[in-house]
Protein backbone atom coordinates (compact mmCIF):
# COMPACT_ATOMS: atom_id res chain seq x y z
CA UNK A 1 0.00 0.00 0.00
CA UNK A 2 2.80 2.58 0.63
CA UNK A 3 4.35 1.48 -2.61
CA UNK A 4 1.41 2.33 -4.06
CA UNK A 5 0.74 5.71 -2.73
CA UNK A 6 4.17 6.79 -2.89
CA UNK A 7 4.01 5.90 -6.97
CA UNK A 8 1.16 8.10 -6.85
CA UNK A 9 2.27 10.54 -5.76
CA UNK A 10 4.82 10.50 -9.12
CA UNK A 11 1.85 10.67 -11.28
CA UNK A 12 2.75 6.65 -12.54
CA UNK A 13 0.03 4.87 -14.29
CA UNK A 14 2.03 1.34 -13.12
CA UNK A 15 1.00 -1.37 -15.33
CA UNK A 16 1.73 -5.05 -15.84
CA UNK A 17 3.87 -4.46 -18.41
CA UNK A 18 5.88 -2.01 -16.05
CA UNK A 19 5.49 -4.06 -13.41
CA UNK A 20 7.33 -6.81 -15.04
CA UNK A 21 9.88 -4.34 -16.87
CA UNK A 22 11.48 -3.42 -13.02
CA UNK A 23 12.00 -6.05 -11.69
CA UNK A 24 13.97 -7.57 -15.13
CA UNK A 25 15.66 -4.69 -15.20
CA UNK A 26 16.77 -5.31 -11.31
CA UNK A 27 17.81 -8.65 -12.87
CA UNK A 28 19.88 -8.31 -15.63
CA UNK A 29 21.64 -5.39 -14.54
CA UNK A 30 22.58 -7.14 -11.23
CA UNK A 31 23.97 -9.66 -13.45
CA UNK A 32 25.77 -7.59 -15.50
CA UNK A 33 28.01 -5.86 -12.74
CA UNK A 34 28.69 -9.12 -11.08
CA UNK A 35 31.64 -8.80 -14.31
CA UNK A 36 33.13 -5.81 -12.33
CA UNK A 37 33.76 -7.79 -9.44
CA UNK A 38 34.60 -10.85 -11.03
CA UNK A 39 37.69 -8.69 -13.01
CA UNK A 40 40.40 -9.11 -10.55
CA UNK A 41 40.12 -12.68 -10.11
CA UNK A 42 39.90 -13.63 -13.97
CA UNK A 43 42.80 -10.88 -14.17
CA UNK A 44 44.69 -13.29 -11.57
CA UNK A 45 43.90 -16.67 -12.94
CA UNK A 46 44.12 -15.50 -16.85
CA UNK A 47 47.03 -13.04 -16.39
CA UNK A 48 45.48 -10.05 -17.89
CA UNK A 49 46.81 -6.18 -17.38
CA UNK A 50 44.95 -3.56 -16.67
CA UNK A 51 44.83 -3.09 -20.28
CA UNK A 52 43.48 -6.18 -21.25
CA UNK A 53 41.17 -5.80 -17.99
CA UNK A 54 39.77 -2.13 -20.03
CA UNK A 55 39.70 -3.86 -23.74
CA UNK A 56 37.12 -6.79 -21.97
CA UNK A 57 35.15 -3.91 -20.39
CA UNK A 58 34.99 -1.75 -23.11
CA UNK A 59 34.36 -4.43 -25.36
CA UNK A 60 31.43 -5.64 -23.03
CA UNK A 61 29.46 -1.79 -22.56
CA UNK A 62 29.99 -1.12 -26.33
CA UNK A 63 28.22 -4.01 -27.86
CA UNK A 64 25.78 -3.58 -25.46
CA UNK A 65 25.43 0.06 -26.42
CA UNK A 66 26.18 -0.02 -30.06
CA UNK A 67 23.18 -3.21 -30.64
CA UNK A 68 20.65 -1.30 -28.53
CA UNK A 69 19.62 1.33 -31.94
CA UNK A 70 19.18 -1.94 -33.63
CA UNK A 71 16.94 -3.81 -31.33
CA UNK A 72 15.32 -0.34 -30.58
CA UNK A 73 14.25 -0.62 -34.55
CA UNK A 74 13.59 -4.29 -34.48
CA UNK A 75 11.17 -3.87 -31.55
CA UNK A 76 9.12 -1.00 -33.23
CA UNK A 77 8.71 -3.72 -35.96
CA UNK A 78 8.15 -6.49 -34.43
CA UNK A 79 7.56 -5.96 -30.63
CA UNK A 80 9.25 -6.33 -27.71
CA UNK A 81 8.21 -9.10 -25.60
CA UNK A 82 10.71 -12.51 -26.85
CA UNK A 83 13.25 -9.53 -27.43
CA UNK A 84 12.98 -8.92 -23.39
CA UNK A 85 12.84 -12.52 -22.24
CA UNK A 86 15.47 -13.61 -24.56
CA UNK A 87 17.84 -10.76 -23.38
CA UNK A 88 17.44 -11.71 -20.00
CA UNK A 89 17.91 -15.42 -20.08
CA UNK A 90 20.97 -15.39 -22.52
CA UNK A 91 22.63 -12.57 -20.56
CA UNK A 92 22.98 -14.42 -17.68
CA UNK A 93 23.90 -17.93 -19.21
CA UNK A 94 27.06 -16.30 -21.01
CA UNK A 95 28.32 -14.13 -17.79
CA UNK A 96 27.69 -17.28 -16.09
CA UNK A 97 30.37 -18.78 -18.78
CA UNK A 98 32.34 -16.20 -18.65
CA UNK A 99 33.61 -16.69 -15.07
CA UNK A 100 34.88 -20.22 -16.28
CA UNK A 101 36.45 -18.79 -19.32
CA UNK A 102 39.80 -20.73 -19.66
CA UNK A 103 41.22 -18.00 -22.66
CA UNK A 104 41.46 -14.74 -22.75
CA UNK A 105 39.50 -14.88 -26.26
CA UNK A 106 36.67 -17.08 -24.81
CA UNK A 107 36.17 -14.32 -22.25
CA UNK A 108 35.92 -11.64 -24.54
CA UNK A 109 33.23 -14.05 -27.18
CA UNK A 110 31.03 -14.92 -24.13
CA UNK A 111 31.07 -10.99 -22.74
CA UNK A 112 30.08 -10.44 -26.49
CA UNK A 113 26.89 -12.39 -26.35
CA UNK A 114 26.10 -11.39 -22.96
CA UNK A 115 26.10 -8.12 -23.87
CA UNK A 116 23.94 -8.38 -27.05
CA UNK A 117 21.43 -9.93 -25.05
CA UNK A 118 21.68 -6.73 -22.84
CA UNK A 119 21.56 -4.52 -25.42
CA UNK A 120 17.45 -6.22 -26.69
CA UNK A 121 16.55 -5.60 -23.13
CA UNK A 122 17.77 -2.22 -22.53
CA UNK A 123 16.02 0.07 -25.58
CA UNK A 124 12.90 -1.90 -25.53
CA UNK A 125 12.75 -1.55 -21.60
CA UNK A 126 13.54 2.14 -21.43
CA UNK A 127 10.41 2.89 -24.41
CA UNK A 128 8.06 0.86 -21.87
CA UNK A 129 9.05 2.97 -19.18
CA UNK A 130 8.79 6.17 -21.18
CA UNK A 131 5.09 5.57 -22.25
CA UNK A 132 4.06 4.47 -19.10
CA UNK A 133 3.11 8.03 -17.95
CA UNK A 134 2.30 11.30 -19.36
CA UNK A 135 3.50 14.24 -17.37
CA UNK A 136 5.21 12.10 -15.21
CA UNK A 137 8.00 11.02 -17.59
CA UNK A 138 10.89 11.77 -15.90
CA UNK A 139 9.81 9.93 -12.76
CA UNK A 140 8.97 7.12 -14.67
CA UNK A 141 12.34 6.66 -16.93
CA UNK A 142 14.12 7.19 -13.77
CA UNK A 143 11.80 4.36 -11.96
CA UNK A 144 13.40 2.48 -14.76
CA UNK A 145 16.69 3.56 -13.83
CA UNK A 146 16.49 3.23 -10.67
CA UNK A 147 15.90 -0.38 -10.47
CA UNK A 148 18.49 -0.98 -13.12
CA UNK A 149 20.73 1.03 -10.83
CA UNK A 150 19.65 -1.07 -7.45
CA UNK A 151 20.72 -3.96 -9.39
CA UNK A 152 24.34 -2.69 -9.34
CA UNK A 153 24.26 -1.47 -5.87
CA UNK A 154 23.39 -4.95 -4.37
CA UNK A 155 25.29 -7.15 -7.24
CA UNK A 156 28.96 -6.46 -6.02
CA UNK A 157 28.54 -6.58 -2.29
CA UNK A 158 26.90 -10.04 -3.06
CA UNK A 159 29.06 -11.06 -5.56
CA UNK A 160 31.94 -10.32 -3.82
CA UNK A 161 30.80 -12.06 -0.82
CA UNK A 162 29.76 -15.43 -2.87
CA UNK A 163 32.82 -15.63 -4.71
CA UNK A 164 35.08 -15.07 -1.95
CA UNK A 165 33.50 -17.94 0.17
CA UNK A 166 33.20 -20.64 -3.03
CA UNK A 167 35.21 -19.11 -5.37
CA UNK A 168 34.91 -19.70 -9.38
CA UNK A 169 33.62 -22.67 -9.17
CA UNK A 170 30.64 -24.58 -10.87
CA UNK A 171 28.59 -23.08 -8.27
CA UNK A 172 29.15 -19.91 -9.40
CA UNK A 173 27.67 -19.99 -13.20
CA UNK A 174 24.58 -22.20 -11.73
CA UNK A 175 24.06 -19.00 -9.20
CA UNK A 176 23.50 -16.67 -12.35
CA UNK A 177 21.95 -18.99 -14.80
CA UNK A 178 19.04 -19.79 -12.27
CA UNK A 179 18.63 -16.15 -10.92
CA UNK A 180 18.34 -15.66 -14.86
CA UNK A 181 15.37 -18.08 -15.21
CA UNK A 182 13.89 -17.03 -12.33
CA UNK A 183 13.72 -13.45 -13.53
CA UNK A 184 13.15 -14.58 -17.15
CA UNK A 185 10.00 -16.61 -15.51
CA UNK A 186 8.72 -13.49 -13.80
CA UNK A 187 8.59 -11.31 -16.78
CA UNK A 188 7.02 -13.47 -19.12
CA UNK A 189 4.33 -14.75 -16.32
CA UNK A 190 3.33 -11.03 -15.86
CA UNK A 191 3.67 -9.77 -19.99
CA UNK A 192 1.38 -12.88 -20.72
CA UNK A 193 -1.70 -12.52 -22.96
CA UNK A 194 -0.68 -8.90 -23.54
CA UNK A 195 -1.82 -7.38 -26.68
CA UNK A 196 1.04 -6.46 -28.78
CA UNK A 197 0.81 -2.48 -29.97
CA UNK A 198 -0.34 -1.92 -33.10
CA UNK A 199 1.49 0.52 -35.44
CA UNK A 200 -1.28 2.74 -35.37
CA UNK A 201 -1.09 3.19 -31.29
CA UNK A 202 2.43 4.46 -31.89
CA UNK A 203 3.13 8.11 -32.39
CA UNK A 204 4.71 7.02 -35.60
CA UNK A 205 3.09 10.21 -37.57
CA UNK A 206 3.90 12.88 -35.14
CA UNK A 207 6.44 15.55 -36.74
CA UNK A 208 9.99 15.16 -35.97
CA UNK A 209 11.84 18.58 -35.37
CA UNK A 210 13.29 20.15 -38.19
CA UNK A 211 17.02 19.18 -38.78
CA UNK A 212 18.62 22.10 -37.06
CA UNK A 213 16.59 22.33 -34.16
CA UNK A 214 17.14 19.01 -33.40
CA UNK A 215 20.96 18.91 -33.93
CA UNK A 216 20.97 21.85 -31.47
CA UNK A 217 19.28 19.55 -28.67
CA UNK A 218 21.32 16.45 -29.37
CA UNK A 219 24.86 18.21 -29.98
CA UNK A 220 25.43 19.64 -26.42
CA UNK A 221 23.35 16.85 -24.88
CA UNK A 222 26.11 14.37 -26.68
CA UNK A 223 28.92 16.24 -26.06
CA UNK A 224 28.10 16.25 -21.58
CA UNK A 225 27.11 12.61 -22.41
CA UNK A 226 30.56 11.59 -23.63
CA UNK A 227 32.57 13.35 -20.33
CA UNK A 228 29.98 12.08 -17.81
CA UNK A 229 30.01 8.74 -19.50
CA UNK A 230 34.18 8.57 -19.25
CA UNK A 231 33.66 8.90 -15.64
CA UNK A 232 30.84 6.58 -15.31
CA UNK A 233 32.50 3.64 -16.73
CA UNK A 234 35.83 3.31 -15.64
CA UNK A 235 35.03 4.17 -11.98
CA UNK A 236 32.91 1.15 -11.62
CA UNK A 237 36.16 -1.36 -13.19
CA UNK A 238 38.86 0.39 -11.65
CA UNK A 239 37.93 1.67 -8.36
CA UNK A 240 37.43 -2.10 -6.55
CA UNK A 241 40.81 -2.34 -8.57
CA UNK A 242 42.03 1.01 -6.11
CA UNK A 243 40.77 -0.18 -3.12
CA UNK A 244 42.43 -3.85 -3.53
CA UNK A 245 45.80 -2.00 -3.97
CA UNK A 246 45.31 -0.13 -0.85
CA UNK A 247 44.95 -3.22 1.42
CA UNK A 248 41.06 -4.23 1.27
CA UNK A 249 39.51 -7.45 1.33
CA UNK A 250 37.42 -8.55 -1.89
CA UNK A 251 34.40 -8.22 -0.23
CA UNK A 252 35.18 -4.26 1.05
CA UNK A 253 35.75 -3.48 -2.76
CA UNK A 254 32.91 -5.27 -3.48
CA UNK A 255 30.91 -2.83 -0.70
CA UNK A 256 33.07 0.44 -2.16
CA UNK A 257 31.11 -0.62 -5.73
CA UNK A 258 27.90 -1.27 -3.81
CA UNK A 259 27.92 2.03 -2.27
CA UNK A 260 28.95 3.98 -5.81
CA UNK A 261 26.38 1.84 -7.28
CA UNK A 262 23.49 2.60 -4.54
CA UNK A 263 24.62 7.00 -4.92
CA UNK A 264 24.02 6.14 -8.89
CA UNK A 265 20.28 4.55 -8.25
CA UNK A 266 19.86 7.61 -6.15
CA UNK A 267 20.76 9.91 -8.75
CA UNK A 268 18.62 8.40 -11.77
CA UNK A 269 15.46 8.53 -10.04
CA UNK A 270 16.23 11.80 -8.05
CA UNK A 271 16.78 13.15 -12.01
CA UNK A 272 13.93 12.09 -13.27
CA UNK A 273 11.49 13.14 -10.33
CA UNK A 274 13.48 16.45 -10.09
CA UNK A 275 13.50 17.46 -14.28
CA UNK A 276 9.77 16.57 -13.85
CA UNK A 277 9.52 19.73 -11.34
CA UNK A 278 12.68 22.22 -12.10
CA UNK A 279 12.53 21.38 -15.72
CA UNK A 280 16.32 18.92 -17.33
CA UNK A 281 18.74 21.63 -17.91
CA UNK A 282 19.33 22.89 -14.00
CA UNK A 283 19.21 19.18 -12.98
CA UNK A 284 21.63 18.30 -15.41
CA UNK A 285 24.12 21.07 -14.88
CA UNK A 286 24.50 21.64 -10.71
CA UNK A 287 25.80 17.83 -10.39
CA UNK A 288 28.07 17.32 -12.96
CA UNK A 289 29.75 20.88 -11.57
CA UNK A 290 29.97 18.83 -8.09
CA UNK A 291 31.05 15.57 -9.59
CA UNK A 292 34.30 16.44 -9.93
CA UNK A 293 35.87 17.68 -6.75
CA UNK A 294 33.71 14.87 -5.07
CA UNK A 295 35.82 12.19 -7.35
CA UNK A 296 39.23 13.70 -6.42
CA UNK A 297 37.91 13.91 -2.45
CA UNK A 298 36.89 10.01 -3.24
CA UNK A 299 40.61 8.78 -4.96
CA UNK A 300 43.26 11.12 -2.73
CA UNK A 301 42.50 8.85 0.64
CA UNK A 302 41.31 5.63 -1.02
CA UNK A 303 39.67 3.41 1.44
CA UNK A 304 39.26 5.34 4.34
CA UNK A 305 35.46 5.95 5.59
CA UNK A 306 35.76 9.25 3.75
CA UNK A 307 36.38 7.23 0.52
CA UNK A 308 33.06 5.68 1.17
CA UNK A 309 30.74 8.80 1.62
CA UNK A 310 32.73 10.23 -1.34
CA UNK A 311 32.19 7.39 -3.91
CA UNK A 312 27.99 7.45 -3.67
CA UNK A 313 27.98 11.12 -3.90
CA UNK A 314 30.28 10.51 -6.79
CA UNK A 315 27.66 8.25 -7.77
CA UNK A 316 24.84 10.11 -7.35
CA UNK A 317 26.36 13.65 -9.18
CA UNK A 318 27.72 11.65 -12.29
CA UNK A 319 23.90 9.50 -12.86
CA UNK A 320 21.88 12.47 -11.96
CA UNK A 321 21.53 13.76 -15.70
CA UNK A 322 21.26 10.81 -17.30
CA UNK A 323 17.58 10.64 -16.54
CA UNK A 324 16.89 14.01 -17.78
CA UNK A 325 19.04 13.75 -20.74
CA UNK A 326 17.52 10.43 -22.19
CA UNK A 327 13.87 11.76 -21.56
CA UNK A 328 14.93 14.88 -23.65
CA UNK A 329 16.13 12.85 -26.53
CA UNK A 330 13.07 10.54 -26.87
CA UNK A 331 10.62 13.47 -26.68
CA UNK A 332 12.42 14.70 -29.73
CA UNK A 333 12.17 11.64 -31.26
CA UNK A 334 8.85 10.53 -30.64
CA UNK A 335 8.08 9.02 -33.23
CA UNK A 336 10.21 6.29 -33.35
CA UNK A 337 10.31 5.67 -29.48
CA UNK A 338 12.17 2.57 -29.51
CA UNK A 339 15.04 3.88 -31.90
CA UNK A 340 15.37 7.02 -29.28
CA UNK A 341 15.52 5.03 -26.77
CA UNK A 342 18.19 2.70 -28.22
CA UNK A 343 19.84 5.70 -29.50
CA UNK A 344 20.36 7.98 -26.50
CA UNK A 345 21.33 4.42 -24.00
CA UNK A 346 23.51 3.02 -26.70
CA UNK A 347 25.26 5.92 -26.96
CA UNK A 348 26.11 6.58 -23.30
CA UNK A 349 26.87 2.63 -22.82
CA UNK A 350 29.33 3.24 -25.82
CA UNK A 351 31.03 6.31 -24.46
CA UNK A 352 31.30 4.34 -20.90
CA UNK A 353 32.92 1.23 -22.69
CA UNK A 354 35.40 4.08 -24.11
CA UNK A 355 35.92 5.16 -20.96
CA UNK A 356 36.94 1.44 -19.75
CA UNK A 357 39.47 1.26 -22.17
CA UNK A 358 41.32 4.34 -21.97
CA UNK A 359 41.61 4.20 -18.29
CA UNK A 360 43.77 1.08 -18.34
CA UNK A 361 45.65 2.32 -20.51
CA UNK A 362 46.59 5.02 -18.40
CA UNK A 363 46.88 2.79 -15.72
CA UNK A 364 49.37 0.66 -17.16
CA UNK A 365 51.10 3.57 -18.56
CA UNK A 366 50.87 6.27 -15.61
CA UNK A 367 49.70 3.92 -12.52
CA UNK A 368 45.89 3.40 -11.34
CA UNK A 369 45.49 6.36 -9.15
CA UNK A 370 46.50 9.05 -11.88
CA UNK A 371 44.48 7.36 -14.01
CA UNK A 372 41.45 8.22 -11.72
CA UNK A 373 42.57 11.32 -11.34
CA UNK A 374 42.17 11.85 -14.83
CA UNK A 375 38.93 10.63 -15.52
CA UNK A 376 38.05 12.75 -12.45
CA UNK A 377 38.10 16.31 -14.05
CA UNK A 378 35.29 14.83 -16.83
CA UNK A 379 32.10 15.64 -15.06
CA UNK A 380 32.86 19.61 -14.72
CA UNK A 381 33.56 19.49 -18.46
CA UNK A 382 30.49 17.78 -19.37
CA UNK A 383 28.72 21.50 -16.71
CA UNK A 384 30.10 23.58 -19.42
CA UNK A 385 28.54 21.34 -21.98
CA UNK A 386 25.11 21.52 -20.47
CA UNK A 387 24.95 25.12 -20.52
CA UNK A 388 24.26 24.84 -24.24
CA UNK A 389 21.55 22.90 -23.85
CA UNK A 390 18.19 24.41 -25.77
CA UNK A 391 15.86 26.22 -23.17
CA UNK A 392 15.55 27.67 -19.90
CA UNK A 393 17.66 26.53 -16.69
CA UNK A 394 14.21 26.29 -14.42
CA UNK A 395 10.81 24.77 -16.49
CA UNK A 396 8.17 23.28 -14.40
CA UNK A 397 6.20 20.61 -16.36
CA UNK A 398 9.11 20.09 -18.93
CA UNK A 399 7.00 16.95 -20.55
CA UNK A 400 3.45 18.19 -20.39
CA UNK A 401 2.86 18.61 -23.96
CA UNK A 402 4.15 14.65 -24.68
CA UNK A 403 0.89 11.98 -24.81
CA UNK A 404 1.82 8.80 -23.14
CA UNK A 405 0.87 5.60 -25.57
CA UNK A 406 0.05 2.36 -22.78
CA UNK A 407 3.05 -0.19 -23.69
Amino acid sequence: MAACVLLGRFHLRINRGLAAILPAHFGIDFITFAVNILFPLLATKLDLNFTQVGIAAGLHIAANGLSQPLFGLLGDRIGSRRLLAGGIFVQGLFIGLAAQAPTYWLLLAFLLVSALASGAFHALGLEAANRSSTTGKGSAVGLFFLAGNTGFAVSPVVTGFFVESADLGLGFPLYLIGFSALTTSWFLVLTRGGKRRSASARPSDAAPPAGGVLYRLLAPLAAMSVFRGLTFGAAPVFVPFAFLESGASLTIAGLALSVFSAGAATGVFGGGWLSDRLGAKAVMALPLLLGTPLFMLMVVDIGSPLSFVAAYLVGFTVQTPQTPSVVMVQQAMASRMGAASGLALGFIFSIQAVGQAATGVLADEFGLQLALVAIGFMPVLGFFCTLAVPGPMLERNPWAKSAAVTP
